[in-house]
């Protein structure tokens, strides 16, 4: 995602998230793994790491697509990193995937996106 881009929505995104309740925890994570792009905690202290994918219309359905196998296994050790790095108290993770409609700017999350527990086993 081109980089200005993918900042302004993540910059929405995370104000949808902080509109709902969650807290920001950071943006813009980068470890040895990768980068998650927003990391938010929910009012349950549930840790939530967030992929953002901006597309065109054309390319939306691939916005899913472009999260590989590959993508969630740098995404789970990025996540591992911080979770051994940081301070921050947490009962639980999930993996959250917003794409948006860069033609229409509409976001859609899929909560849960992929599973959580190769981060915390």
């Amino acid at each position: 995602m081109h980089r200005k881009i993918g900042k302004i929505y993540e910059n929405k995104t995370l104000d949808i998230y902080l509109r709902l309740g969650y807290e920001k925890i950071a943006s813009s994570y980068f470890s040895s793994y990768g980068e998650i792009d927003v990391i938010v905690r929910s009012k349950s202290f549930e840790l939530v790491f967030i992929e953002v994918k901006a597309r065109s219309e054309e390319a939306f359905i691939q916005g899913l697509a472009s999260i590989s196998q590959k993508k969630q296994k740098r995404i789970l050790y990025t996540a591992k990193k911080f979770l051994q790095e940081t301070t921050v108290l947490y009962q639980s993770c999930r993996f959250d995937v917003v794409i948006v409609d860069i033609t229409t700017d509409e976001l859609f999350c899929i909560q849960d996106a992929f599973d959580a527990s190769p981060v915390l086993d």
